[in-house]
């Protein structure tokens, strides 16, 4: 199974995909959706957070992100986000040496908390243009309180897309508690992606 990129330096780069119930890519129809609708991403950091084998951090990259960060925990789903990033390094050599893409092997929880100090470092304006996309298990319906609502709303200034599915995961409506932060939500069949803007939330 094979994943395209849509857009961008890399667009039409072949991304792998393992064959397993354990990896449930962003579908096409969304990433397209999502990434139209935010076309330029020159000076933003990205972080994909339980990235799978990466293919929405990598469309971000492909489309002018400085600096992108990939973090998976399925160690045999990490061997293919590796291998998809080597591609685009051997690919795109000179924009991967000024754009880099940071992949690593960890717990979500555990990430951002070693991150958090990392991203307390940065100016106001870098911690503004960072964009946080959070992808998990859509059954793990704790888990997005747990990430969103008690770990990053503590700290974190930027945006954060978050995608669920109606049938599976959270309503479509859970994020309207988050007042005016809530911008958009992007719907593809029964999935969509949830758009906060936390930006005004820190300085």
């Amino acid at each position: 199974m094979a994943l395209t990129l849509l857009g961008g330096v890399a667009r039409g780069l072949r991304l792998e995909v393992p064959n397993t119930d354990n990896v449930r890519p962003t579908s096409v129809m969304l990433r397209r959706k999502l990434f139209d609708s935010h076309q330029h991403l020159d000076d933003h950091i990205f972080i994909d957070l339980c990235a799978g084998t990466g293919s929405v951090g990598l469309e971000a990259w492909s489309r002018e992100a400085a600096e992108v960060y990939l973090v998976e925990l399925d160690g045999r789903t990490h061997k293919f986000l590796c291998s998809n990033v080597k591609k685009v390094s051997d690919s795109f050599a000179q924009e991967f040496d000024e754009r880099p893409i940071i992949a690593r092997k960890d717990k979500a929880t555990n990430w951002l908390n070693s991150f958090k100090k990392t991203y307390e470092s940065w100016n106001f304006e870098r911690q503004s243009n960072t964009i946080l996309f959070f992808d998990p298990p859509y059954e793990k319906k704790a888990l997005y309180d747990e990430i969103i609502s008690l770990n990053l709303r503590e700290w974190f200034g930027g945006r954060i897309w978050v995608e669920s599915d109606r049938q599976k995961g959270l309503s479509a409506d859970h994020w309207q508690i988050w007042g005016d932060q809530f911008v958009k939500t992007y719907f593809q069949g029964t999935s969509y992606v949830a758009v906060l803007d936390l930006r005004q939330s820190i300085g």
